[in-house]
């Protein structure tokens, strides 16, 4: 795995590590439902990276280029999501529109010369659920969880949907595996680490604060010095 690969992946767990934290805000059914909708977008825009680097060779500078773009958006998606539900809806959407773009440079330019467009995941993403995050962000509470649960399932859905041009693609499986396993371990450690925090900061709350008078007391039991 490179460099450029690590730091992508940073960002993903950084992603999640964001999601989290709005799920911890609201624990209810529908907390975990908007949480799910916000964290498959920001999911698939590093599957779609990884098959990236996958196929092609990570060592070129222009794809090097392009993945630092994806991250880039992975990062703007990723400050949004606290409040991708109020006040930064659109810039969550039109980052994750723009690093699909990105990803599907490629297949856009191949269609610019051929005059047909492909149906894959990536130009359905481009074509489709991008336009569908950016209308949703556009629209108020409720209706906006709607739009966008509905580009959520498209995009799940497009390799099934699409499997039988997907059999063509040829990538190297065992690579793939062992980095959705660092990413998995990498996102466990950070959720682990966070959660120790919030329980310290509950603890926290919930001991008794020392009194103004016990507080002075041992105050001045650390200044006094010995005769």
């Amino acid at each position: 795995m490179t460099w450029a690969e690590l730091f992508f992946d940073l960002v993903f767990v950084f992603a999640v590590t964001e999601v989290s934290t709005l799920l911890a805000h609201d624990r209810s059914g529908a907390g975990l439902l908007r949480a799910v909708i916000v964290f498959v977008p920001c999911y698939w825009l590093w599957v779609g990276t990884s098959i990236q680097v996958n196929q092609r060779d990570i060592s070129r500078p222009s794809l090097r280029l392009a993945v630092f773009a994806v991250a880039l958006a992975g990062i703007f998606m990723a400050l949004a999501i606290p409040r991708a539900y109020t006040g930064l809806g659109l810039l969550f959407a039109l980052a994750y529109w723009a690093g699909r773009i990105v990803l599907g440079a490629g297949q856009l330019r191949d269609a610019a010369r051929s005059g047909v467009l492909p149906v894959t995941p990536f130009t359905l993403s481009i074509a489709v659920t991008g336009p569908l995050l950016v209308i949703g962000a556009l629209l108020p509470p409720g209706p906006r969880e709607a739009v966008w649960a509905v580009a959520a399932a498209l995009d799940l859905a497009s390799p099934t949907l699409l499997r039988s041009r997907l059999k063509l693609m040829h990538f190297d499986a065992a690579h793939q595996f062992g980095r959705q396993q660092r990413l998995n371990r990498d996102v466990f450690e950070v959720q682990r680490r966070a959660g120790l925090a919030r329980q310290d900061e509950e603890l926290a709350r919930h001991v008794p604060q020392p009194t103004g008078r016990l507080r002075a007391a041992r105050t001045r039991r650390r200044t006094r010095r010995p005769r």
